[in-house]
Order: C-alpha cells, then structure tokens, then sequence
C-alpha cells in the first residue's frame, strides 16, 4: 500500500467496539449506512478470551467519520457501541489504538537537551493552533517547551495525531497521548492475569516455546506500562511544580507591587505632612482672627436679635387687629397710585373681586358676584380682557381668565392661574418685562391646582417649577416690587370643588396633611426668594365656619378678612400707618357733630374752604368728586340736616389720614 493511499485511508477508518454478540456484520454495516456508505466492515467475533465484538470499518468519505463521531452516542441492540477514529501504525504505540484519553502531550522531536528555544511557544500560540481540534479545557505549560492540553472530548486528540506531523516555526512537534496516573492503573488492572514462567529444565519443546514468547511479551509490556506510568507521574509532577511557581511568582511580583505603592504612599505622607504644617500655622493664624470675628459676630447677633424682637412685636400687634376687617378708606389711602397683580386660581379671584369692591364702596360680595367667574364680562365694575366667556369655560388646565380694574388712582389685574409654571404665566412675566410701569404688589399662589389636577407628579413638578416661577417674577418686576406668596386655604377633611375631581385625585388622599407639607415648602422657598408670606393657612385653621360647603372655597367674610391681611402686611412695609379704628371712629363722630354745628352756624361756602384744604389761589388739592364716591356714611341722626353734601364732603376729605382729622380738630376747637 503506498503513502498516499495509507494517508488517505486514516481519515476513512473507524475502530466500533462493545458490540453485543447478538448483532451481525449486516446489522452493524446498516446502522453505519446512515451516516455514509461503508466501503470495507473487517468483522471479529467474541470467542472465549473476549466476550464482545469489534469491527475495523472503512467509509467512503471522511465527512461520514465526522458525522459518526459527531452523533456520539450511537446505542445498538441496547448497547452503547464504543467509537473511536483509527490511528496508523506510524502514529501511535499499540495500546494507544484501542485506548482513549482526553489529554494530548507535545513537545518539540528531537528536543532532549533543551537545544530548541522558541520564544513563541507560548500559552496563546498554542491555544491558537490547537484549539481548531475541539474546545480546550486547560492548557498547561512545562519546561524545556512542553506543555499538556485537555479537551472536552477524546475524539480531539485522535485528531491531531491523524494530522501528524504538525510543526511550530519550522521545529517538528512530538505528539503523545497523556494519560493520567488513574488511567494508567485502569489498563495496568487490564494485564493482571501473570503468565507462569516456564520449567526449561524439562525440556524444550513448541508449547514451552510458546509460553515464553508470551511471558517475553507480557514482560514487554508490563515494562512499557511502568515505563508510561512514571512519565506520567513526572508529567503530573512537573505541573504541580509549574503551578507552585507560578504561585509563587505571583506572590512575588504582588509583594514587589506592595513595595512600590508603598514607597509612593510614604512619598505622599511626606507631602501631606509638610501641607499639613504649613496649614497648622495658617490655621493659628486663623484661629486668631476668628476669635476676633467672633467678638464681632456676637455683637451683631445682639443687634439683630433686637431687631428680631422688634418684628416679632410688630407681628404680634398685626396678628392682634388681623382680625377686625379694613374700611375702605384706608385700602384707598394704603393703595392709591399703585398697580396691584392677583395671580391665582378661584379663591385668588375672590379675593381680587373683595379687593376692587372695597375700594369702591364698604360692602361685602354677594353670592352671585363671589361664585361667578370668567362667564360675566364685568364684576365689580372690571373688564374681562382675555379668556373666560372669549375662550372656554371648562374647568381643566387649559382654563385661561385674565380680567382688569381701572378707576382713577387704581390699577389693579387678576390673572388665572392653573400652575405655577405654565404658558401663562411664562406671557404674563414677558408682559411685565416689556411694560414701563411694572407693578408695585404681585399677590400669588397656585398651590391648589398643582397639587390637585396634574396627578401623582403634582407635588413633583410644583417643588421643581415653584423656584423657577418666583425667579422669574423677581427678574420680570423692579427691585421694590413687593412679592407676596399665599399659602394655601385649609381645606376641609374631604373637599367636594371640582377641582378635587375623582379623575384629578392622586393616589394619596390625605389631602389636608400634604397642604400642611406643601404649605411649609413654599413658605420656606419664598422667604429664601426675598419674597414676603402671608400664612393664611395658619390664620385661617381655626375658622372652618367661614368655608363654603364644598370645603375648598371661603365666604365673603373670610375674604374680606384676607383683603385685611394683605392691606395691613403692606403697610407695614410701605410704612403707611394703618388707622386703629377704635380711635378713628370716635374722632369721626366727634368731628361730624363739630362739622355740623358749624355749618349752620356760618352757613357759607368759607368753612367748607377751610376744612377741605382749598388754598389761596381758590384751588383745592383734592378732587371733591372722588372723596365724595369715597365717603363711608356716618350714622347720626342729625346728618339729615340743613347741609348734608358739605358734611360729607368734609368728612370725606378729613378721613383721608390722621394728620388731617387732628388739624380739624385743632381748628373747632379753636373756633
């Protein structure tokens, strides 16, 4: 057989063992068919020394093999046959044709004494180039350039001693199958049975002939298998050896690592500890001027302490008169010549319509006038300008109401607003930035609708926008401008407004307890924002008889009450006195009887120049007119007398401040 042919035929053959006795070499061949035509089946029976079958098979192509192997298990006659590719005789010792191992040894031929040196032999080359045979399990390397690979199957290292010879840079490589100590003792137990020497002192003849050559043959192989055995406990040996030092070396270079961080970490403690004395004696120094800034400090800690308590006073007495409700003459006198901005939802806007009433007449809402909304285009003698009956009158977020007030020395708006941060209100700041005359007060508060109608994200977005919102009206007014936040109306336990619509309701219904929350919030953020708070909340907590039935919105008392609030909040920091009105009513009706008794005493047009402050040019510094809508009716009975339009002229004129009324006075009594 040629070398061509004997290559050719290593890929083509198969080694089938453990065939049950029952199965013929028909049966076997047509199993295999399966896979590729079987040219060649060599058959052997099971005889006395053996008790299976095997059989040499030769297939038409090596892709049959392949297949073969790849399928493996293959089960015929309820038994599993043992496969196995093979090997020539040039490949591989005899006992390594019928034994299996997944372990394969290379090393490089003709290398005893270490003379080949390859640099490149190395653990990712080797993986490279042989792990094309199958999946590499571990791979071990050795000295003097060996190195031990195990593969998940045995068919692998077949493989590559079909393949031989392989070469790395030139050099051939020596493949042997590596067994381990385990393995070796499996086919040492496969010789027990020991052959008897023979007597030769009887004689020699064929059969003691015979019974040498197979205790020859016996010796032979125990002597290879011993020989295989301390290779392999060498082998074995040697990789313990090379892990240890690898171990080893990795300890070492880890405590040379150490070493060097070491050094780098001693370095930087030296650093640190020159920094560290340098900023010693910073910081005595610092210590030295602290103290004296303390000394400082402590001193206007005092100052302000004092001025704390002085507001504090202040407070109390505004708390103390919060609750008697303002006249209005002295909402005239504390807002004429400003322009005034509510900005708000529903009870803001009751609170505009309480504010631009009293400033024309001392009454209070009527139902209708408080319940309606954007549906009349004039309440209290305002306009609606935008949105209302012109837009839609839905309830929802996109609900727009923007309406004015003009009267002589009074310009007062009231816009809607569904959130602190919206379309809206991004146009009305704009508004403000373009107009010349910006507003002297902006009264604001959204907190409601934030909470309410925007889900379980309202508390969210109300804490992320409410900073951006009060920062833009700062940006959008002048300096002077006052910002005043109110927090929200106490509601009631559970509120039935439209507002608190099932569809707008968050999960959370503990309505009252997060407005407590809220509340603090935004109180907290307007301070830091430079804006003034009106806690109406607080004011308001202890007087549920004043809210409506649907437990969200407030009678006209309890607006007029909150009209008195912000008017005495204000004057206090435009530092307008407010009148106490115990005071003032009786002086008012001690100067109508003086007024009164003078007038029909003179009857003549001279006491009326006097008292109403006309000067020597015969020109008045007041508008008759304008005090004249602007009395507040004095009940007495004489004050349907002989002249009652100069009396109320003059009382018109004389309440308009303090001073006036004690000139008046000071004028009677000397008349």
């Amino acid at each position: 057989m040629s070398s061509n042919e004997l290559t050719d035929r290593k890929y083509y053959s198969l080694y089938v063992g453990n065939i049950s006795p029952n199965v013929r070499r028909k049966q076997l061949c047509d199993y295999l068919e399966q896979y590729g035509r079987v040219d060649q089946c060599q058959w052997f029976e099971s005889n006395y020394r053996r008790c299976n079958c095997f059989a040499f098979i030769l297939m038409n192509t090596p892709d049959s093999v392949n297949r073969l192997m790849a399928t493996r298990p293959h089960v015929l006659d309820n038994r599993r046959l043992y496969l196995k590719r093979e090997l020539p005789e040039q490949c591989s010792n005899k006992v390594e044709h019928f034994l299996t191992t997944e372990n394969v040894l290379i090393q490089f031929k003709h290398n005893q004494n270490g003379e080949i040196n390859e640099p490149d032999f190395n653990e990712e080359n080797i993986r490279n180039y042989f792990q094309t045979y199958g999946k590499v399990l571990n791979l071990c390397l050795l000295k003097n350039h060996r190195c031990v690979i195990e593969y998940n199957d045995y068919d692998s290292v077949d493989c590559i001693l079909l393949d031989c010879p392989h070469y790395f840079n030139s050099h051939e490589l020596q493949i042997d199958k590596y067994y381990t100590t385990e393995q070796l003792k499996h086919i040492e137990r496969l010789f027990t049975s020991t052959p008897e020497v023979p007597d030769l002192s009887a004689g020699i003849d064929e059969e003691h002939v015979e019974q040498v050559l197979r205790s020859r043959r016996y010796l032979n192989m125990r002597i290879r298998l011993l020989k295989d055995s301390i290779f392999s406990v060498n082998v074995a040996n040697e990789i313990k050896l090379e892990t240890i030092q690898r171990g080893f070396q990795t300890t070492i270079d880890r405590r040379k690592e150490l070493l060097d961080q070491i050094q780098q970490l001693n370095k930087q403690c030296q650093i640190l500890h020159e920094r560290n004395q340098s900023l010693k004696e910073m910081n005595d120094s610092r210590v030295i001027i602290n103290e004296n800034l303390d000394k400082t400090y402590q001193e206007q800690l005092r100052e302000e302490q004092l001025k704390q308590d002085e507001w504090k006073q202040k407070i109390g007495e505004l708390t103390k008169i919060g609750m008697e409700k303002i006249r209005m003459r002295d909402l005239r006198r504390i807002f004429q010549n400003k322009y005034v901005v509510f900005m708000g939802d529903s009870n803001m806007r009751s609170i505009y319509k309480d504010f631009i009433l009293l400033l024309q007449e001392d009454k209070e809402l009527i139902d209708s006038d408080r319940k309606a909304g954007g549906n009349k285009e004039s309440i209290c003698g305002d306009i609606l300008l935008e949105g209302g009956v012109y837009k839609s009158l839905g309830s929802g977020i996109e609900y727009e109401e923007k309406r004015v007030f003009l009267a002589n020395i009074f310009l007062v708006k009231f816009i809607f607003l569904t959130r602190c941060l919206n379309d809206v209100v991004t146009r009305t700041f704009e508004e403000f930035r373009r107009d010349t005359e910006k507003p002297d007060l902006v009264v604001i508060n959204s907190t409601l609708w934030d909470i309410s109608r925007y889900g379980t994200n309202g508390e969210a977005d109300f804490k992320k926008n409410l900073p951006i919102c009060l920062d833009e009206l700062r940006a959008a007014t002048l300096p002077t401008t006052i910002i005043l936040w109110l927090t929200a109306l106490p509601i009631s336990a559970e509120p039935s407004a439209a507002v608190f619509d099932a569809k707008y309701r968050p999960e959370n219904k503990y309505w009252r307890t997060q407005f407590l929350h809220i509340n603090a919030f935004s109180a907290e953020l307007a301070k830091k924002k430079n804006c003034e708070v009106l806690d109406v909340h607080y004011l308001f907590r202890q007087h549920p008889e004043m809210r409506d039935t649907d437990g969200c919105h407030w009678n006209a008392n309890g607006h007029r009450l909150i009209t008195s609030y912000i008017a005495q909040t204000v004057s206090l920091i435009w530092h307008v006195p407010y009148i106490d009105r115990t005071v003032i009513d009786h002086k008012e009706r001690e100067l109508h009887h003086i007024c009164y008794r003078k007038v029909n005493e003179y009857n003549d047009d001279s006491v009326v120049n006097i008292l109403t402050g006309e000067n020597n040019d015969g020109v008045t510094d007041f508008d008759l007119n304008v005090y004249l809508a602007d009395h507040v009716p004095v009940n007495n009975e004489s004050s349907n007398g002989q002249f009652p339009e100069r009396v109320e002229a003059m009382i018109g004129q004389m309440n308009e401040t303090d001073r006036r009324i004690l000139n008046l006075m000071d004028y009677y009594e000397k008349h």
